[in-house]
């Protein structure tokens, strides 16, 4: 029987495992039930044959990856990278990819498509505001010099 030892250095493995229930763990088991997966501390171990155990480190790195990525893994992410091909993004829908805000603690935060015509259309807004001002400034100026054009010429008026 082979083994293989995977190190979670740059990992919180209570995240990383599923929480005190270990639900990504019980997930990677059923997923391969020809090997023997332990988890301990930071050091995930598995007992099994060779083929089947590089198969598992290759769907390991990809869930490190993911975690590295977002900082999180829930389960249904696990499940969807380790029924995905190796080719796919991570498991990972349009949606998941499209994530564009990581706050405190890797929770994420992403622009549905109406918010984000919302915004184009707030900003398209702001623009138009902006440059409405800055006619009414130029005007402004404009009628400003024009005064001042008014009283130079009314001062030199009044000295003679």
């Amino acid at each position: 029987m082979n083994e293989i030892s995977i190190q979670l250095t740059e990992v919180n493995p209570t995240i990383f495992y599923g929480g005190s229930k270990s639900k990504n763990i019980a997930i990677l088991k059923r997923y391969f039930p020809k090997i023997k997966i332990v988890a301990r501390g930071e050091t995930i171990t598995a007992y099994g044959e060779e083929e089947i155990l590089e198969e598992f480190e290759k769907q390991m790195d990809r869930l490190i990856m993911h975690y590295g990525k977002y900082n999180s893994l829930d389960e249904d992410t696990v499940e969807k990278i380790l029924t995905s091909s190796i080719e796919d993004n991570f498991g990972l829908d349009d949606t998941d990819v499209q994530k564009i805000l990581h706050g405190v603690g890797g929770k994420s935060s992403k622009l549905e498509q109406s918010t984000k015509r919302d915004w184009s259309n707030q900003f398209r807004q702001m623009i138009w505001y902006l440059l409405l001002v800055l006619q009414v400034q130029e005007r402004l100026i404009q009628v400003l010099q024009w005064q001042s054009k008014l009283l130079k010429t009314k001062k030199s008026n009044e000295s003679f």
